[in-house]
């Protein structure tokens, strides 16, 4: 799952000393984009049927292994505002933008029918830990890619002069590009993550686990 919360802070200087050369310049905006990839929670309670309804259409009604997550981020911009008196227009600036991605729910389930000191439980076990690496792939490897194109973003729009009444227009158009930005990356890091997703279930994989125990038909019911 997609998001991205978008929070501002402002702050507003007027030094009379600044004041009084003050150019409306590019102050270099610093773009972070941190992620936070907990471990997932191993559940093996659920029986098969369970896990099934999780996700109803994959492997023909009898999955017994699944790794779920769920990946948001959130969008933090500050500015500053720089002005050398009422009557004269005011320098808007970002000074900062921080993007924090978080997966607030990551779990791997085992159907409760392969018990945990079984072959089967290993290699289902197995199978999915390759979902959560490929997971943890796709995030680091968009990280600096985000970073750069929020950066590209913010470096085109530089430093706006206006009045101090426009202060909500030029924080509105400010958050617009940032947002847009942010959403471009966002995508393509979504399409990625399916398709590496996609790629861990090709091919022979699944003959391989099926292929990697003998004592497939000595699970617990």
């Amino acid at each position: 799952m997609a998001g991205g919360a978008l929070v501002s802070a402002w702050t507003l200087r007027t030094p009379a000393a600044e004041a009084a050369t003050l150019a409306c310049t590019n102050t270099g905006p610093t773009v972070r984009v941190d992620a936070s990839l907990p471990d997932p929670v191993l559940d093996n309670s659920q029986p098969q049927l369970a896990i099934q309804t999780l996700a109803p259409v994959y492997h023909g009604g009898r999955t017994i292994g699944l790794y779920y997550s769920e990946v948001d981020a959130k969008i933090r911009t500050q500015y500053r505002s720089l002005a050398p008196g009422k009557a004269s227009p005011a320098c808007f600036s970002i000074t900062a933008v921080d993007v924090g991605i978080v997966m607030p729910k990551r779990r791997i389930y085992v159907a409760s029918e392969l018990r945990p000191e079984t072959c089967p439980h290993a290699a289902v076990l197995q199978h999915e830990r390759k979902h959560q690496a490929t997971d943890d792939l796709a995030v680091h490897r968009h990280v600096p890619r985000i970073q750069r194109t929020i950066e590209d973003a913010v470096a085109k729009l530089g430093p706006l002069e206006a009045s101090l009444d426009e202060h909500d227009s030029v924080q509105a158009r400010v958050e617009k590009i940032v947002r847009s930005a942010f959403d471009k990356a966002w995508q393509a890091f979504l399409a990625e993550r399916s398709e590496l997703q996609r790629q861990v279930d090709a091919g022979m994989e699944y003959a391989r686990v099926t292929a990697s125990c003998a004592d497939w038909g000595q699970l617990q019911q």
